[in-house]
């Protein structure tokens, strides 16, 4: 079952930018959905082990990232990028983790919802990413 799918059928109409903006306050640990920090560490926690950023990991789990520890979270919406070729790239979701306004982790997401809007390659520049990060 694709919910996007159904909230989409009739009448209503379901665009990248909307659900990049469901997805960014879902993952936002700070918002009052109740979630808290659920759903961002359970995404966060695989690549978090894989890069080994011990800031985040606190015996065997991952750190609470609500507003009550001493990290935050930014959750940024059709970021605008530079790559060093000096094209202008947008990001659909960035997530930044600060300890103490010392970035510690950051995660891009590029959100597709029809199979037409995936290009290949696309990501592919992420290593020549110039994120400002103000």
């Amino acid at each position: 079952m694709n919910i996007f799918k159904i909230l989409s059928s009739g009448d209503g109409s379901i665009k990248e930018p909307n659900i990049s903006a469901f997805l960014g306050y879902l993952l936002d640990p700070n918002k009052e959905h109740g979630l808290k920090d659920f759903l961002l560490k359970s995404i966060i926690e695989p690549l978090v082990r894989e890069s080994n950023v011990s800031s985040l990991i606190i015996n065997e789990n991952i750190v609470n990232l609500t507003n009550e520890s001493n990290f935050s979270v930014n959750v940024e919406l059709e970021k605008k990028v530079k790559i060093k070729s000096n094209k202008d790239r947008y990001i659909d979701i960035v997530i930044s983790i600060y300890k103490e306004k010392e970035l510690v982790f950051i995660i891009c997401i590029e959100n597709k919802i029809r199979d037409a809007s995936i290009t290949i390659n696309q990501l592919n520049y992420s290593n020549e990413l110039l994120i400002d990060r103000d």
